[in-house]
């Protein structure tokens, strides 16, 4: 058997449909089914975290070693955060809520943090808009950014 002909043999036995449909149609609803279990869809690398002793000497709002509290960095995620992730707010349905009072707030942001590892927290990825809806809040190198990135580096202190 010629080598074209076993192309043609094995293209014969392939179905094209099944129960009326397009194979395509299954797969394409199997990628979608993949997808949507993906909550948390990374939208390209994490940013790299500055290291937060030259974020502190560039002029950064945060020393690191200092054991910062967190009510020194709570106004930047008010700020920045707060205006969609609060409850009946457009980002009200997720696991990131502020309420707007630092003491009743830390326990639920530290849960997206590795205190002591910047570069490791889900904060600082969503913040620069890696995985984020609402995009990039604060870039990579910005002051708010170093602070913050400064602030969990120091440990995250409550």
């Amino acid at each position: 058997m010629s080598s074209e002909s076993l192309v043609a043999s094995s293209r014969a036995r392939v179905p094209t449909q099944v129960g009326g449909r397009f194979t395509t149609g299954v797969g394409l609803g199997l990628a979608f089914m993949l997808i949507a279990g993906c909550a948390d869809i990374q939208r390209g690398p994490r940013p790299q975290a500055p290291d937060a002793a030259a974020a502190a000497s560039d002029g950064g709002l945060v020393e690191a070693g200092s054991g910062v509290p967190f009510s020194s960095v709570f106004s930047l995620l008010a700020g920045g955060c707060g205006g969609c992730h609060s409850p009946g707010q457009s980002a009200g349905n997720t696991a990131f809520l502020l309420s707007g009072s630092p003491s009743e707030d830390y326990a639920g942001v530290v849960d997206f943090v590795s205190p002591g590892a910047p570069a490791e927290s889900r904060l600082l990825s969503k913040a620069a808009g890696q995985g984020h809806g609402g995009g990039a809040i604060y870039r990579p190198g910005t002051a708010e950014y170093d602070a913050l990135a400064a602030w969990i580096a120091a440990g995250a202190m409550p």
